[in-house]
């Protein structure tokens, strides 16, 4: 039992960072959406099928008696130096403390060598990664280890309990920005209806002249209270990971990159922002999921969320619930 926190993990993994995730968070396609190769080195098993492997006990004294085996954890490798070993099963009382639903359950982030931490520790973020290692920063495959581990926890709502006993429960209303990409490129004057639509008074900054192929463009919806929507359009340099598992049809080459601006953009990097921040927020990724419906229902793709995952259409954090949150109120200044 890790503290009484992160989940009834074996001793050897006390020591270790912990990703507590809902049932159904398909963690090996996260995983793939970060680290090349990312895949399970050994498979999880039910107890059921754990006991369909032992073999049968032979011989009349051993009538109607079934050998049962225990459920045994896989070992999903998670970049270089690093596997998540899981899932470890969370208690109720863990649940509580933790906040997470029934069914949650732990992933031990187990390092193939022994970790090293920097004398500095790492600056406040959004993340929490500073105020849970404000003795010593994590470096290398351990901090980008981490970085996904919240990412996911945002992205599921899910909590990251780090080896130093801090608990990083980040909201999934932080996430905000989103990056459709698609096979067919609109112009500048066929997306800003689209934009207008969601937030008025939405005008063109720029478009970038290109001998062939489509104009790159910027767009932005500009507010005094809620701060700023931006639409980028252009030719992706890059695609991201989280791609390279569907059809190109399914993305295609262009990107459209929907970006929120607050007021103060300061509080885009702080753990627990301001209430006018949050409320803001609220609306502008509303405003931002709407948006991005919009424009698939127009040229098709796919919607890719600024934690590196896809985001679908359904489910608790799918465009459909993100622009259903809110879809009033917004204050134009």
């Amino acid at each position: 039992m890790m503290a009484g926190t992160a989940g009834s993990v074996p001793e050897e993994y006390a020591d270790d960072h912990v990703l507590v995730v809902p049932a159904g968070a398909a963690l090996p396609e996260r995983a793939r959406a970060w680290f090349a190769g990312a895949g399970w080195l050994r498979e999880p098993l039910s107890a059921d099928e754990a006991s369909a492997r032992v073999p049968r006990l032979a011989g009349a004294r051993f009538r109607g008696v079934v050998a049962r085996a225990p459920a045994e954890p896989g070992v999903l490798g998670v970049g270089e130096a690093f596997t998540a070993v899981g899932p470890f099963p969370v208690t109720a009382e863990q649940r509580g403390l933790l906040g997470v639903p029934d069914g949650a359950s732990g992933f031990a982030l187990h390092p193939a060598v022994p970790v090293q931490r920097g004398p500095v520790p790492l600056p406040e973020d959004r993340d929490g990664l500073g105020r849970a290692f404000a003795s010593g920063a994590p470096l290398g495959e351990e901090l980008r280890v981490l970085r996904w581990a919240v990412a996911v926890a945002r992205d599921v709502g899910g909590v990251l309990v780090t080896s130093t006993r801090e608990v990083l429960a980040p909201p999934p209303e932080s996430s905000v920005d989103l990056t459709l990409y698609s096979a067919h490129p609109l112009s500048a004057g066929q997306t800003l209806p689209l934009l207008r639509k969601v937030q008025p008074g939405a005008r063109l900054v720029s478009e970038e002249q290109v001998e062939r192929g489509p104009a790159g463009f910027a767009l932005v919806a500009e507010s005094a209270y809620d701060g700023d929507l931006h639409v980028w359009m252009q030719r992706a340099p890059t695609l991201p990971r989280a791609l390279e598992a569907l059809d190109w049809r399914e993305h295609g080459p262009f990107a459209y990159r929907l970006l929120w601006r607050p007021v103060d953009a300061y509080e885009l990097e702080l753990e627990r922002p301001s209430g006018t921040h949050v409320i803001a927020r609220a609306r502008l990724r509303a405003a931002v999921a709407r948006l991005a419906l919009s424009l698939g229902a127009a040229v098709g793709g796919t919607v890719v969320g600024d934690g590196g995952f896809v985001v679908g259409h359904d489910g608790a954090q799918g465009l459909r619930a993100r622009a259903a949150a809110t879809s009033v109120g917004l204050l134009w200044g």
